[in-house]
């Protein structure tokens, strides 16, 4: 298999999070495996939805980058994925590579940083 470039997109806050255990860990809950995608575009936008999540705070967006070879010299294997819940091909635009084992930081560089970046407060938010 020839070189395939991954990506990853998280928040700054998550990451932080993989440096106190060393890992990018598999979802918890879902698919249970870590999500690459070969689009750094892609990785942007699921960077935007970590993000977005209410438990996260306001530091910012973050996208990693690593190799399937960098992967598989770890013993580690990825393969293409799209989940059905959407139905037959309609996730196949997140261009997904799944590894369903945690993957070490030290292979993971960080490509793309957007932050610190403050959310809008909503009036109730006070």
């Amino acid at each position: 298999m020839g070189l395939i470039n991954l990506y990853h997109g998280t928040s700054i806050l998550r990451l932080n999070r993989m440096h106190l255990t060393g890992y990018l860990e598999p979802a918890p809950m879902g698919d249970k495996h870590v999500s690459f995608t070969t689009s750094k575009s892609v990785a942007c936008y699921f960077a935007h939805c970590a993000w977005l999540t209410p438990d996260e705070d306001e530091i910012g967006m973050v996208v990693i980058e690593t190799t399937n070879r960098e992967l598989a010299s770890l013993g580690l294997s990825i393969e293409p994925f799209s989940s059905e819940v959407w139905g037959p091909g309609e996730c196949d635009w997140e261009k997904e590579m799944a590894c369903k084992d945690a993957v070490p930081i030290e292979i993971l560089r960080l490509t793309q940083i957007f932050g610190p970046i403050a959310k809008a407060r909503r009036k109730s938010d006070g």
